[in-house]
């Protein structure tokens, strides 16, 4: 009698994330530094409120276009992976060999410091403190977010799953409420704020270093198809996923930077929390034009509201 031949059987994980699981991998995994860090960044290169609207709106595009290319892979393969079952797939083992690799020694490791970096500043802001860039307290705090969060997803997807959904419906929350909070405190600024840089000279140039920028906070969109594996019906439901979460995702950004240097016009962008300069301007602005306006003698000039003691008119 011969020896008993081996079967080599494929491990399967579960498949216990559903669609909304999905849709909130999508949404929290691109909402993250980018949005709180690119805006700064897309004003000082382009300093008028259209044209940076234009960069959003061409961002969005971009990222739909290549949403729609990855759905189409994911559909293809719903497998644990996502790039890694790719390359694999289309190029051969060596190459998902190296891909997979680069990812784990380089690619995510870098992205996922550069985040909790920007987390634990503005984490430290929120509670008072006032962090020096590159000081060891910013980097520990990087580094508990780290470690807090992988023992988290190592305990099991579910658990991994709600804190991502969680996280999603905050920032999302968030921004939503940024955006309706200026479009109902000020939406007479929206014209003026428009009209003052109407005449300023952009350099074309500079429309495309904005447009890498703003792509930075659209970047995320194809992570959930490393969890392809454990979505349920993942030939249907990843595609949704991902065209849906970064349709969603585009709206908001657009909505956010029309609304933001509508109330406050362009300087205030430039700011390097564009995230936390924006809630505040409008917060001001909504108790100024709230709470003082019956104190406020008649006939007082424009020039006498804070933004244009900031210089922004």
């Amino acid at each position: 009698m011969g020896a008993p031949v081996q079967e080599h059987v494929r491990a399967a994980l579960p498949r216990r994330l559903g669609f909304w699981h999905a849709i909130g991998l999508v949404v929290g995994i691109t909402i993250g530094s980018g949005i709180f860090r690119s805006p700064g960044v897309v004003a000082s290169r382009v300093p008028d409120p259209m044209l940076m609207l234009a960069v959003w709106l061409a961002g969005g595009l971009i990222s739909l276009c290549g949403a729609l290319s990855v759905a189409e892979l994911a559909a293809t393969f719903p497998q644990t992976g996502g790039w890694y079952a790719y390359l694999r797939e289309g190029w051969g083992r060596l190459a998902g060999f190296l891909f997979g690799w680069s990812e784990l020694l380089l690619i995510r490791a870098s992205a996922t410091g550069a985040v909790a970096t920007v987390f634990s500043e503005y984490l430290l802001r929120t509670i008072g403190v006032t962090p020096v860039s590159g000081s060891l307290t910013i980097n520990l705090v990087a580094a508990a977010a780290i470690a807090v969060t992988a023992v988290l997803n190592i305990r099991g997807v579910r658990i991994g799953a709600a804190i991502a959904g969680l996280s999603s419906v905050a920032k999302y929350s968030g921004l939503a409420i940024v955006v309706l909070l200026a479009a109902l405190l000020t939406p007479e600024h929206a014209i003026d704020a428009t009209a003052s840089t109407a005449g300023a000279t952009i350099d074309p140039r500079l429309f495309g270093l904005a447009l890498i920028s703003a792509l930075y906070a659209y970047d995320g969109f194809a992570d959930v198809s490393f969890s392809g594996g454990e979505v349920a019906n993942g030939s249907r439901t990843l595609p949704r996923a991902i065209v849906i979460g970064t349709n969603a995702i585009s709206v908001t950004h657009a909505a956010r930077t029309a609304i933001h240097h509508g109330a406050r016009g362009s300087s205030s962008g430039s700011a390097p929390s564009a995230g936390s300069s924006a809630a505040r301007s409008m917060i001001e602005e909504g108790a100024m034009h709230g709470g003082s306006r019956s104190s406020r003698p008649t006939g007082r000039p424009r020039g006498g509201s804070p933004s244009a003691a900031t210089g922004s008119e």
